[in-house]
């Protein structure tokens, strides 16, 4: 993440009227699932034994979208913010799997994900939030 990530979101945060006590940026972290690579924003706690959530975000966005809210949730919540298939720094759909679902493909996304995050933070399970395009493999991981 950019040096400068850090005043920047300071300032958006003053920008919008968000007190925190600190403005503190997320981790960047990579994790494979399926053969492909992806990146999230792993935000932490500054307390423990709290309630760990993922955050799943639009289409044509990024994990980045949940900067603002996550620094105001980061006090009562372990957040970690998934870039989808195809969405900033995650990999992009190989061409052999082109002609797939790409909603299949991102619900097997979903899975991996959510199990790589009960994995890494020892925790049974996590809510999972998410808007739009998120919303909708939310959706479609909890039906099944």
């Amino acid at each position: 993440m950019s040096e400068d990530y850090g005043p920047l979101l300071a300032a958006a945060a003053k920008a919008q009227g968000i007190e925190v006590a600190a403005v503190r940026v997320p981790e960047d972290q990579q994790v494979e699932i399926g053969g492909l690579d992806f990146h999230y924003l792993d935000w932490g706690s500054p307390r423990s034994g709290v309630p760990s959530v993922v955050l799943l975000h639009g289409g044509r966005l990024t994990a980045h979208t949940w900067d603002l809210a996550a620094l105001l949730l980061r006090e009562r919540y372990h957040l970690v913010a998934l870039d989808q298939r195809g969405h900033g720094d995650s990999a992009r759909t190989p061409e052999a799997e082109l002609g797939r679902d790409s909603a299949d493909l991102m619900l097997g996304d979903t899975r991996g994900f959510i199990e790589h995050v009960c994995t890494a933070l020892h925790v049974d399970r996590v809510a999972l939030v998410g808007m739009s395009m998120g919303g909708m493999n939310a959706i479609r991981y909890a039906a099944r």
